[in-house]
């Protein structure tokens, strides 16, 4: 997502996840050469190796503020400090309620994106315990309550009805399949390069 405010991009915010850097021009490298070779998931394995980093080398003298503490830019984006940047939905509704004029906007480019996700180890010692903990957080009433306070899509349909915000689904366009299509979701490296 892209964090925008008014027509200025002075004021640029990029987001530190340990040592990476993720930006949205990143994501138009990626998919300038996934059209160029037309393969639609690509993977980086090598941060040295991503033309995307070269490009956020060069772009440093425009970026005003690098974040790892959402509400260090949300608060950001309300007192004008930053007036673009990526971002996600959770962190621009919250710049919203702090008084930002900020609106989330998917690039033409798409965007990258994960989905939250439990899983049941293979060596949990109470398999059947863990089992209906997933079914109990899968349930709509869990899955809204869940979904809407960590600022997330809920994955289950039935969740939508029964969230406190009743904007909370078409905020974070849990209903609209057709917004996913260009979400690049993030995956773990492997060890084959696609």
């Amino acid at each position: 997502m892209l964090a925008v405010a008014g027509d200025s991009a002075e004021h640029v915010q990029c987001r530190l996840q340990g040592a990476d850097v993720e930006c949205g021009e990143a994501l138009w490298v990626l998919v300038a050469a996934a059209q160029n070779d037309e393969q639609r998931n690509a993977e980086v394995v090598s941060a040295a190796d991503y033309p995307a980093i070269a490009l956020l080398e060069s772009q440093k003298s425009i970026a005003g503020q690098y974040w790892a503490d959402y509400l260090v830019q949300a608060e950001s984006m309300a007192d004008g400090t930053v007036l673009a940047g990526t971002t996600w939905q959770v962190v621009a509704s919250y710049a919203q309620s702090l008084g930002a004029k900020v609106e989330a906007v998917k690039p033409v480019e798409g965007s990258t994106g994960w989905s939250d996700t439990w899983m049941l180890s293979s060596k949990a010692a109470h398999p059947n315990c863990m089992k209906l903990w997933m079914d109990w957080i899968a349930s709509p009433w869990a899955n809204a309550q869940a979904t809407e306070y960590f600022g997330e899509a809920p994955s289950n349909a039935e969740s939508c009805g029964l969230t406190t915000n009743p904007n909370h689904c078409a905020d974070f366009h849990a209903e609209d399949e057709e917004y996913f299509a260009d979400i690049w979701y993030w995956e773990t490296a492997t060890e084959e390069c696609l």
